[in-house]
């Protein structure tokens, strides 16, 4: 059984509003299908941090709230996760998030003179990542030309 995107998305779309419940905001909903079971992953985030006991809560509210074996059968394993430091972003949804924090970006091709970047993330516009720049600069970037973006607490600036 293999989930597309778009049924990837529209799991998010149904869960989110549990998530957004309870107060954190969902990273990511992946649903990994194996041989005998499916695998479901959700990824929360909240300004002040996740713990385990918000994974565990988050967990059981799922459970209540969303039919999972009308829709993967008997055989799933659900976890809750935060997205931990040095978090790879892989979606527009996920540098939304993480506005305000520092980010590293490797570029397929090369932008304003260079493939690589930090800063802070400033908006999310369309299909563009703004950051402002550890040289104090606005870029842009469309998110099709990020080969890798990560969130990384420990960015020094000059």
């Amino acid at each position: 059984m293999l989930f597309s995107n778009q049924e990837q998305e529209m799991f998010e779309q149904e869960i989110e509003p549990i998530v957004k419940s309870l107060g954190f905001e969902l990273v990511q909903g992946l649903i990994i299908p194996g041989k005998n079971n499916v695998k479901i992953r959700v990824t929360l985030f909240e300004k002040n941090g996740v713990s385990i006991d918000d994974c565990a809560r988050m967990s059981r509210a799922l459970e209540q709230e969303y039919d999972f074996e009308s829709v993967f059968g008997e055989n799933f394993s659900l976890e809750v996760s935060s997205p931990g430091i040095n978090r790879k972003l892989k979606s527009l949804r996920e540098y939304k998030i993480f506005i305000g924090k520092p980010v590293k970006l490797y570029l397929k091709n090369n932008q304003y003179g260079s493939n690589f970047f930090k800063g802070i993330i400033k908006e999310v516009v369309k299909t563009e990542v703004l950051i402002l720049s550890d040289d104090n600069k606005e870029l842009s970037f469309d998110i099709k030309n990020i080969s890798k973006g990560k969130i990384n607490e420990n960015i020094q600036f000059n």
